[in-house]
């Protein structure tokens, strides 16, 4: 009860609502929890990660985090097995979650020794294609329900009104702009990477993001 308490009042206020009705983190996604334990799970991991935050020098809630997560990926698979269109808009508030825990952990548990950036940048890819696959699962539902809020992501005019994209869905130049600091950042890696590691570097050819 602590660690979903905790995610009610504190946790999940952390968490950015853009164009989410207000209070979705807090009422919405908790209740889907209640029915889908996998995605309970992955809160109660996300809640334990924050307080690992907040109480640096405790590891317990790091080791709590770590068990939450594990039963969460047990129950989340089994689910990706057999989707189904109600499920898939818990599986996909799930996947959200697990890619934040992702994120979080290596920076609360401090743990450099086994920190590897280019892996964790392949892994944060992995789970964000894998969001994005999900998200697409979302127009196969007949009641929306809870997700119903989601589906405002779809509607790029909705951005262009509130004023959060510039010019609306044709306006590629910060995306642009962040694409060509990208490939830079790549090339400058990849060099170090390369006089280490042989003539060949770790990325091979840097790709072309215009295919993408």
């Amino acid at each position: 009860m602590k660690l979903f308490h905790h995610f009610l009042i504190d946790a999940s206020i952390t968490l950015r609502q853009d164009v989410l009705e207000a209070g979705h983190f807090q009422v919405a996604v908790p209740r889907l929890a209640t029915s889908n334990p996998f995605l309970l799970d992955i809160i109660l991991a996300f809640s334990s990660l924050h307080l690992a935050f907040l109480e640096q020098g405790d590891s317990k809630w790091l080791e709590i985090a770590l068990k939450y997560q594990n039963r969460a990926f047990t129950a989340f698979n089994r689910v990706l097995a057999e989707l189904t269109p109600e499920n898939s808009g818990p599986a996909f508030i799930c996947s959200i979650f697990i890619m934040l825990c992702a994120f979080a952990y290596p920076c609360i548990s401090q743990d450099r020794d086994t920190f590897d950036p280019i892996s964790q940048v392949l892994e944060i890819h992995r789970l964000l294609v894998g969001c994005a696959f999900l998200f697409q699962q979302l127009d196969r539902m007949e009641e929306p329900g809870e997700m119903k809020a989601w589906l405002v992501y779809k509607r790029p005019e909705v951005f262009k009104e509130s004023g959060m994209v510039e010019g609306g869905h044709d306006d590629n130049s910060k995306l642009e702009h962040l694409r060509r600091y990208v490939h830079t950042s790549l090339a400058q890696l990849e060099r170090p990477l390369t006089r280490s590691q042989g003539t060949i570097g770790i990325f091979g050819e840097v790709p072309d993001c215009d295919r993408f």
